[in-house]
C-alpha cells in the first residue's frame, strides 16, 4: 500500500530517509523542516503487515519545473523488487504532469540499476566526486590588471547568473539560475568570508567567478567553477581553481567538489591540482514523454 505524506506520517518518513537515503544520494534529504507539499510530493510503502518499507519524494521547486524536470529526493525500497518502485513511482508520477523527466543518482554496481532499468531509466552521465587532502597552494600568477572581487548579494546577483548561464549552457544536467534562485542558494548555503568570488580582468571586466561552501564533513566543497565562453581556454579556470584552493588553505579544510565525468578537461585539471577520486555516480533518467507503465 501506498500513502501520501502528510503531517501524520512526516516523522515516519523522515526517520525512513536519514536511515535508507544514504544508499542512493543523500544530496537533498529532507530535515526536520521539511514540508510535503506541491513542490515536494513524497510516499510511504508499507507491506501487507502495514510494515514500512519504501519511500520516494520528487524535488519539484520552480527551476526544476521550467526545465520541465523532476529530482528524486530519495526512491527507495528496503526489498530490492521491482513491483515495490514501480508502486511508489506510479504514485508519484500521477502528482507530475507537466514534467519531461525525472532522475536520480545512485552507486554504479548497485543492484538498483537492475530495477531502474527495468522501469524504463538510462544512463544520462556519470559524475566524479573528488577530494584534495593537502592544502598547500602555489602562489596565484594572476594576468596583468586582473583581480578577484568578493560577492556581494545586493551588486553581483545578475551577474553572478549571466557567468553561470552562459557558462552551463550546453553542460548536461544544468538549470539555468535567476537573481531569486541565488538568493535561495546563498542563504541555504553554510559560506565562509570570501567563499564567493568574481574574476575580472582588463581592469574590471567581468570574466568568471567560483563558489564555495563549508560541508556537512567539514570540507570546503568548490562549484561552481565558472567562466564566460570567450575567456575560457586561457587558463582562468585553473585561477579560480587555485583562488579557492588558496581559501582551503587559509581554512585548513581538505577541499571536495563533483564534476561531470564527460567534462575530460575539467577532471584533468583536478587531478593535475591534486584532486583524487573517491566515487563515481551515476544518473538514471527517465523520460516521461516515451513512459510505458505496464
Amino acid at each position: 500500500m501506498v500513502v501520501r505524506v502528510s503531517n501524520s506520517n512526516l516523522v515516519q518518513f523522515i526517520s525512513y530517509c536519514r536511515r535508507y537515503g544514504v544508499e542512493n544520494d543523500d544530496s537533498f534529504l529532507p530535515d526536520e523542516g521539511f514540508s510535503p507539499d506541491d513542490d515536494h510530493p513524497s510516499f510511504l510503502l508499507y507491506d501487507e503487515q502495514s510494515r514500512l518499507c519504501g519511500a520516494a519524494s520528487l524535488i519539484l521547486e520552480e527551476h526544476y519545473r521550467k526545465a520541465r524536470k523532476g529530482r528524486f529526493m530519495i526512491f527507495h525500497s528496503i526489498e530490492p523488487l521491482t513491483d515495490n518502485y514501480r508502486a511508489l513511482l506510479s504514485e508519484l508520477l500521477s502528482c507530475v504532469k507537466e514534467l519531461d523527466s525525472v532522475y536520480l543518482f545512485i552507486s554504479p554496481g548497485d543492484t538498483m540499476q537492475q530495477i531502474l532499468e527495468g522501469l524504463g531509466f538510462g544512463i544520462e552521465r556519470y559524475s566524479f566526486l573528488m577530494i584534495r587532502r593537502d592544502c598547500t597552494v602555489s602562489p596565484l600568477e594572476m594576468p596583468k590588471n586582473s583581480f578577484f572581487v568578493p560577492f556581494d548579494e545586493r551588486i553581483h546577483r545578475d551577474l553572478y547568473c549571466k557567468i553561470i548561464n552562459e557558462a552551463f549552457g550546453r553542460i548536461a544536467g544544468h538549470f539555468d539560475i535567476t537573481p531569486e534562485r541565488v538568493s535561495i542558494i546563498t542563504d541555504g548555503a553554510n559560506i565562509p568570508t570570501g567563499g564567493i568570488q568574481l574574476l575580472y580582468l582588463d581592469g574590471g571586466v567581468p570574466a568568471g567567478l567560483f563558489f564555495s561552501e563549508i560541508n556537512e564533513e567539514g570540507m570546503l566543497e568548490v562549484g561552481p567553477i565558472a567562466v564566460l565562453p570567450q575567456y575560457q581556454r586561457r587558463g582562468l579556470g585553473r585561477l579560480l581553481l587555485n583562488r579557492a584552493l588558496q581559501l582551503s588553505s587559509d581554512l585548513g579544510l581538505d577541499t571536495f567538489l563533483s564534476v561531470n565525468a564527460e567534462n575530460e578537461k575539467a577532471v584533468s585539471l583536478y587531478h593535475k591540482e591534486g584532486f583524487q577520486k573517491t566515487e563515481t555516480k551515476i544518473c538514471y533518467r527517465l523520460d516521461l514523454r516515451e513512459l510505458n507503465m505496464s
